[in-house]
């Protein structure tokens, strides 16, 4: 099972950084990696526009999976976190750092499966509100889509 995400609306995300902001991005490369949400290559395409804003990056941390706390305590974090996960990843998160500021990026629709030779996840077990999107394939947005 696979937790299906897409991008959160930028005006609800890195809209609510601005020049001059310190960040730290932490990006899963499980679930949100397989739907374009997070992973390496996503992280970047997100430092390079919030570098471009003003913003700094003072790290960029790829976790293998950010749901399991144990891997999230060894990232070093400077000013905000954004968080680059599903719900669970978030969860996670604020537990193991319940002081800092975490600005979420990805909002998550339900669970799936991911299929390597099509290299997408299929959305099967909707959230409610999203049952309009079963069978749905992500990721469904390239980078350039986003911010």
């Amino acid at each position: 099972m696979v937790s299906i995400t897409r991008r959160a609306p930028a005006s609800r995300t890195i809209d609510r950084l601005e020049a001059g902001d310190v960040v730290t991005i932490v990006a899963c490369n499980s679930c949100a990696h397989y739907c374009g949400t997070g992973g390496r290559l996503a992280m970047d395409h997100l430092a390079f526009h919030l570098q471009e804003k003003g913003v700094t990056v003072a790290r960029k941390e790829v976790v293998t999976k950010v749901c399991i706390q144990e891997q999230l305590r060894r990232c070093k974090c400077e000013g905000t976190i954004v968080l680059m996960a599903c719900s669970s990843g978030l969860v996670s998160a604020r537990e193991a750092w319940p002081e800092a500021d975490i600005i979420h990026t990805n909002e998550t629709l339900g669970l799936g499966s991911y299929d390597f030779e099509r290299r997408s996840a299929i959305l099967l077990l909707p959230f409610p509100g999203h049952e309009d999107l079963v069978g749905e394939r992500f990721p469904n947005q390239t980078l350039e889509d986003w911010p």
